[in-house]
């Protein structure tokens, strides 16, 4: 990184004061950050995380069975057959130690059954972070591998053409263009303005702005249009070099 570059990690502090103090003062429209969240999903996509409700049900099932007491004294003895609840009472009386000693087992048993319910609760919730740890990672290693695919792409489209240029009537011609390629899967030019319209609109009076990774800079011409401040930062010197020559504000940043 050279000295006229922005430190990265400087920006991100002084963005994320910005945020939450505007937050606090009441500064974001009505409805900006539930807007930035969908176009996030939409762009990123997203799995819906497990509703804390259900962890509240699990533990209060568990200690209700580790608290459940068994008794004697909660078996019925009513019976409608005529002196059958004093022979039940009877019955009751002389087999009460093996009654007690049955029960004393099943609440024995009912405690095994907790523990082992709340083992499994444990391991269940820990397997599920370390899946979403290990998918994020490969998430962010996958769009790692692509950004330097890109811009490998890039570097090749450029030595190709500088062949051709230095080279009359040569026949060599690039397989592979980042416009092309870009507006494939990404989207058009005029696609990406009229998609992220509105999105920009809702950031008047939120200035300044910075976009991270700003690609070939549609979101901060929209901005610009709408009267907001806003800087771009992108790790690609082409992209940066584009920006800058449709007077977009914008640093080049390793990383």
């Amino acid at each position: 990184m050279t000295a006229n570059e922005p430190e990265l990690d400087a920006l991100l502090a002084e963005l994320r004061e910005r945020v939450e103090r505007r937050r606090q003062e009441g500064a974001y429209p009505e409805g900006l950050e539930e807007t930035l969240d969908e176009h996030f999903d939409r762009l990123m996509g997203s799995r819906p995380a497990p509703s804390p409700a259900r962890y509240d049900e699990i533990r209060a099932a568990l200690h209700r069975l580790e608290n459940y007491e068994y008794s004697r004294a909660r078996i019925d003895a009513v019976s409608e057959v005529p002196a059958g609840e004093l022979a039940h009472r009877i019955i009751g009386k002389v087999v009460s130690r093996q009654i007690q000693g049955v029960l004393e087992q099943a609440q024995e048993h009912a405690h095994v059954i907790a523990h082992t319910v709340g083992l499994l609760a444990e391991i269940t919730s820990a397997l599920g972070h370390e899946y979403d740890t290990k998918i994020l990672q490969q998430l962010d290693d996958l769009q790692a591998r692509l950004a330097e695919q890109q811009r490998s792409l890039n570097d090749v489209g450029r030595r190709l053409m500088d062949v051709r240029d230095r080279t009359p009537g040569c026949p060599v011609s690039t397989f592979y263009d980042e416009a092309s390629f870009t507006a494939h899967f990404r989207g058009s030019y005029d696609e990406i303005r009229s998609r992220y319209k509105t999105l920009a609109e809702g950031f008047v009076g939120c200035d300044p702005v910075l976009e991270l990774g700003f690609g070939r800079g549609e979101f901060l011409e929209l901005l610009g249009e709408a009267g907001v401040r806003a800087q771009g930062v992108e790790v690609d010197p082409q992209l940066v070099a584009t920006a800058r020559g449709r007077g977009l504000d914008v640093e080049h940043a390793e990383g």
